[in-house]
């Protein structure tokens, strides 16, 4: 529920205006949002910052509710923080004390150790004066000094006058995004400044025929820097508007990409009515005359606002195949783009993100050291149709970048089933389709790129599209599924290789390594000391295609005691096994006890996992 009020001592809508009230409703009782109930004092619980750097101090802040008619005092509110299952000097206990209705937030200071690249998962339990544990609530810590090793990657869309700046941030921040692509900000693909350096213009009519405003965009920057996250200018990296000869801006139709040989019929992509262009046209990326025009026209941009990169974006195999240069000579898109990078780099500094949509040119850029990570929009048409294949998308970034790049994917769900709403009618994502998916890729070491604005889940390619919302229970999940992607960070993607190791489920389900439908799905990875093992359930899947495209996957079934035989090849001999879960205690860790044994497959250690649900991630130390 939103509800707002007018402020009758301003004359305009203000951010503190606007109070926003997530709940819901289930046994006739109420509980905030991102907190567990079990008790009538609730704690929402998040971080000052996305992300920190070593030696930052971190601020928890604690949003205790007395819902009661009369005061309470003496509880205490204790601050606990693990690293992959190990626990980590914590704050000092807080005493808690609220008048009848009192919501009071509690700021409680923590320094994490100093080390770079850590991941840390922070639980807060509220007890009462007996020591009865009334509540917990979770969230999670980055420690890491640049975002590109573990990107976590949103989005925001509205750049519309007085809109809710803050309270966009502070979601985004929820989530710990470390990185925000402004889609759509610019007023024309050639021309993404809007008015000049010296005077920049107010506002201006973008693509999507949205009114975007100069301020609006400079607070989003603004609250984005201020969680410690990056702000990405997105444009195409080859684009124009119709009318693009006429317009003064001084692009050259020489420059462009062209179906026929003798520099007629421009490549083009032609635009629905209501856009604010009927056709974007295509230029090639390495002609020289194109590449200062564009750059110097970003370069711009920067000197008005302060975006810390550039994501690229490029269309695939839409430009056409084949296409020529003014000249007659055959282009190939997917040669022109490592040097474009190359040089946009040099000309502009920053970060660069570049979009490879189905992979389309991703082998000849990935192993470019300019480039801040690697990024795939992933379509069924191009090869990426289940589970499996994001996988492998995944695996294949890694190592056409040597694993030197992270991996960030785009794939959207429920497409077919969103067009049958709209924006004004909208529907529901299916909540089960996006933890398979999410599942997926988180568990093969990648990030999703799926979640910006104010909870908005991008269910298309064309960002502005809201047609279906998150019901509760899947942004909760959410909320579970990123805090165990930011906590356990350093298991699932740093510095991580592949296994062939055999999982055993003995006398339990069928099992597969390629996501098989009626299977739990098992693949193991291994880093120096330790061997991370993955369990998804896809048991009542008859289909593993991850775009799920009329919103039917089915939840899965719990499974539950599920005895694993795990195969190693670590020449010493396992300490210990952990399994955590983002469906079990907010991805709290567990200890399992164990035993080690040699048959005819070779060294095993056999323990028991308690319960999966969609996904759980287990680890062997050593």
């Amino acid at each position: 529920v939103e509800m707002a009020y007018d402020n009758p001592s301003t004359s305009s809508w203000q951010d503190d205006d606007i109070m926003s009230v997530h709940y819901e409703i289930a046994s006739s009782s109420s509980a905030w949002l991102y907190g567990n109930v079990n008790g009538n004092e609730m704690v929402s619980l998040t971080t000052n910052a996305s992300r920190y750097s070593p030696s930052t101090g971190v601020t928890i802040n604690a949003n205790v509710l007395n819902p009661q008619t009369t005061s309470v005092s003496g509880e205490s509110l204790a601050i606990a923080v693990t690293h992959d299952g190990t626990a980590v000097t914590s704050p000092s206990a807080t005493s808690v004390s609220l008048a009848p209705g009192q919501v009071k937030n509690y700021a409680i200071s923590w320094t994490p150790p100093t080390t770079n690249y850590q991941g840390y998962l922070v639980k807060a339990t509220l007890s009462d004066s007996n020591g009865h544990v009334l509540n917990t609530s979770d969230t999670a810590v980055d420690v890491s000094s640049n975002w590109a090793k573990f990107p976590r990657y949103g989005f925001v869309t509205n750049f519309g006058d007085n809109y809710l700046q803050t309270l966009i941030t502070n979601r985004l921040n929820l989530y710990h995004l470390d990185g925000v692509q402004f889609y759509d900000w610019q007023w024309k693909q050639h021309v993404p400044l809007a008015g000049t350096v010296s005077s920049p213009a107010a506002s201006w009519e973008n693509i999507d025929a949205n009114i975007n405003y100069k301020h609006s965009i400079e607070s989003l920057i603004s609250d984005v820097h201020a969680d410690s996250a990056v702000a990405m200018n997105y444009n195409l990296v080859y684009g124009a508007w119709a009318g693009y000869g006429e317009d003064g801006s001084g692009v050259n139709y020489q420059w462009g990409l062209w179906w026929n040989n003798n520099c007629t019929n421009q490549s083009n992509f032609s635009l629905p009515s209501g856009f604010g262009t009927s056709n974007i046209y295509f230029f090639d990326p390495s002609n020289a005359n194109w590449q200062d025009y564009i750059f110097n026209q970003e370069s711009l941009a920067y000197d008005v606002y302060p975006f810390d990169g550039w994501q690229m974006d490029q269309l695939g195999t839409i430009v056409g195949d084949p296409v020529y240069n003014c000249s007659g000579t055959v282009v190939d898109p997917t040669s022109t783009f490592n040097g474009f990078i190359t040089n946009a780099y040099d000309a502009l500094g920053g970060n660069i993100v570049f979009n490879a949509p189905g992979q389309y040119g991703q082998s000849e850029v990935a192993a470019n050291p300019d480039l801040t990570f690697l990024y795939t929009e992933c379509w069924p048409a191009n090869g990426q149709v289940t589970y499996d294949d994001l996988r492998t998308t995944i695996q294949n970034n890694t190592s056409m970048s040597s694993g030197a790049k992270s991996t960030v994917l785009a794939a959207y769900p429920d497409q077919d089933y969103a067009n049958g709403f709209s924006t004004t009618d909208p529907g529901f994502l299916n909540t089960a389709g996006v933890l398979y998916e999410d599942s997926t890729i988180f568990a093969s070491g990648g990030d999703h790129i799926e979640l910006g604005d104010v909870d908005h889940m991008l269910d298309a390619p064309n960002y502005l599209n809201n047609n279906l919302l998150m019901e509760a229970p899947l942004q909760q999940s959410m909320v579970n599924y990123y805090n165990f992607l930011t906590a356990y960070e350093n298991l699932l993607r740093d510095g991580l290789t592949d296994s062939s190791n055999t999982i055993d489920l003995p006398g339990g389900p069928s099992t597969s390594t390629n996501g098989s439908a009626g299977t739990v799905w098992t693949f193991a990875r291994s880093k120096a000391g330790t061997d991370v093992l993955q369990f998804i359930n896809l048991l009542n899947l008859t289909s593993t295609d991850w775009m799920d495209t009329d919103a039917n996957q089915p939840a899965p079934s719990l499974q539950t005691n599920l005895q694993v035989k795990y195969y190693y090849t670590s020449s010493t001999s396992p300490t210990s096994v952990e399994v955590a879960s983002p469906d079990v205690n907010a991805g709290g860790a567990q200890s399992l006890s164990f035993t080690t044994g040699t048959d005819s497959g070779g060294h095993y250690v056999s323990f028991t996992l308690p319960s999966l649900d969609y996904w759980d991630m287990a680890w062997v130390n050593y």
